[in-house]
């Protein structure tokens, strides 16, 4: 990628995912991922609001989440003991990643499955909350990934230009929920899917490591 090519030139919203794509792949997580019928029951049920009319989800009312509420008294518990068990780790560069980006003066956001009273903490943990304009769990709006309504959230409350917005992730249903929404794709294999599973998804642009996304930019 030459010089005039470079993401941060072609792009001015970042939105990345947060399970194994800023950080590394937990293994409980992975088999959640994988086996937990409730999760698949619930991505199902997400991807049938798609499949049945694929603009309804730019016809609800969007709701703006710019900054999630903290996590209230019981669940800020489990997510302490989520941290206690299995304290989060960031990718080789991810931290870098978010300091250049901050230095280009990009919009930065975040939009994960995951559930935001754990997510929240475990930026906390890693002093990296204030990168993030918007931080999005779809889990909040009840659509799960693919279903692209959490991307259209954050466009939307950000202001930004759906041709230059890009989301990363490490799956390829992250590339298909960017493809839903309509913005670039990017992915990063150094999470849960491998590099032929993730380009045969054909994202728009596609890494082998965060390092790599880094020397992008």
């Amino acid at each position: 990628m030459s010089p005039n090519e470079r993401l941060s030139g072609r792009f001015d919203t970042f939105v990345f995912d947060w399970d194994a794509t800023l950080t590394t792949v937990k293994l409980l997580r992975k088999l959640n991922e994988r086996l937990n019928p409730q999760w698949a029951y619930r991505k199902r049920k997400s991807m049938e609001m798609i499949e049945k009319n694929p603009g309804s989800f730019r016809n609800k009312s969007i709701r703006r989440k710019i900054r999630i509420t903290e996590a209230k008294e019981g669940v800020a518990f489990l997510a302490d003991l989520s941290l206690y068990l299995m304290k989060p780790r960031l990718q080789n560069d991810s931290r870098e990643v978010l300091q250049i980006l901050k230095q280009k003066r990009k919009k930065v956001a975040l939009f994960t499955n995951g559930a935001a009273w754990r997510v929240l903490r475990e930026l906390a943990y890693l002093g990296i909350e204030d990168y993030f304009t918007a931080i999005v769990s779809a889990q909040d709006l009840n659509a799960l990934k693919p279903n692209p309504l959490g991307l259209e959230v954050i466009v939307k409350a950000l202001h930004a230009s759906k041709e230059r917005t890009i989301y990363i992730g490490d799956m390829a249903n992250d590339v298909d929920t960017a493809k839903y929404c309509g913005v670039h794709s990017c992915a990063i294999a150094n999470g849960f899917d491998s590099y032929q599973k993730l380009k045969d998804s054909r994202p728009d642009y596609l890494f082998r490591t965060m390092e790599s996304l880094k020397n992008s930019l």
